[in-house]
């Protein structure tokens, strides 16, 4: 299994395995509902729907397909990309699309008719520095915000644009290039969209949308494989390969809490709704669940 995620309403889980199946639970028995297949390889990343039902994933076989979990029926398959699609999810008002890939590139899809209606791809020479120049391994969106982390060692910050024609545009707003090492996870702020990025370089870098430098930097002890940022705090959590849980002050990077008991990678963290609870999962398949009591 290498993702799971609960739908908006908390009553369906979604898991997604190297078998190439997507299945949704339900959460009161623990029984399997659905299961959904498609792709000929291995899912890389599951999401739903922000308002619905519906479940997204991406596979190795460069495909994105999206199912409605209540019928099991397929409801669109995307493709268009040339590698492994690494990361994806839904616009935050569930319109679009977005996905990343190991072929260095961001698609946004129309989920009505499966058209990619842009792309954000460097040209592998002929209009250097267009994009990220490696495989884009992880992404978030807030708003018409995009933000990619790439192997290259940088974060891209692109807006999604409309005219007055309906068509959409792409346009990079920011470059964060301060990391040393592959951008492993990146999160933007629901608010001040500030933008978090981790990498195996060890440091989770936070900037303003606009900026030429990092607001503040933080550091563990071996690289960075989550960062998420908590809704009802100006909290911002990370998870590294030092095996810790972390959390940092929002606005300034202050160190609020260390969490320490995996004996392994960590490799996701979660809040609760009220910020009160932190739940980590690790390679020592253990998921730990951490009170968070930092005014």
């Amino acid at each position: 299994m290498v993702d799971v995620k609960f739908n908006v309403a908390g009553t369906l889980l979604a898991s997604a395995g190297m078998d190439g199946l997507v299945k949704v639970w339900t959460v009161a028995d623990g029984a399997e509902a659905k299961t959904h297949d498609g792709p000929t390889e291995d899912i890389t990343w599951v999401q739903w729907h922000p308002k619905g039902d519906i479940v997204l994933a991406g596979s190795s076989d460069m495909s994105v397909w999206m199912w409605n979990a209540g019928t099991g029926d397929s409801m669109m398959v995307f493709s268009g990309h040339t590698d492994s699609v690494t990361c994806g999810s839904f616009s935050e008002d569930g319109r679009l699309v977005m996905t990343g890939s190991a072929d260095g590139s961001a698609r946004v899809w129309n989920p009505k008719d499966g058209n990619c209606v842009v792309t954000m791809q460097d040209a592998r020479g002929n209009s250097k520095g267009a994009f990220h120049e490696q495989a884009v391994q992880c992404l978030h969106t807030v708003g018409n915000l995009l933000l990619t982390g790439s192997e290259d060692a940088t974060a891209i910050l692109t807006q999604i644009t409309t005219d007055e024609y309906g068509g959409f545009a792409g346009k990079v707003i920011a470059r964060f290039r301060h990391h040393t090492h592959s951008v492993e996870a990146v999160a933007i702020h629901p608010v001040s969209h500030y933008c978090a990025t981790g990498s195996l370089d060890g440091k989770v870098m936070v900037y303003e949308s606009h900026a030429d430098a990092p607001r503040f930097v933080c550091a563990h002890d071996a690289g960075v494989t989550r960062v998420q940022w908590m809704r009802a705090r100006d909290v911002l959590l990370s998870a590294g390969m030092d095996r810790t849980v972390r959390a940092w002050d929002g606005r300034g990077g202050a160190p609020l809490a260390v969490w320490t008991g995996h004996r392994d990678v960590v490799f996701d963290v979660a809040a609760s709704a009220d910020g009160a609870h932190v739940v980590s999962g690790a390679d020592d398949n253990d998921a730990l669940c951490w009170q968070f009591s930092s005014a």
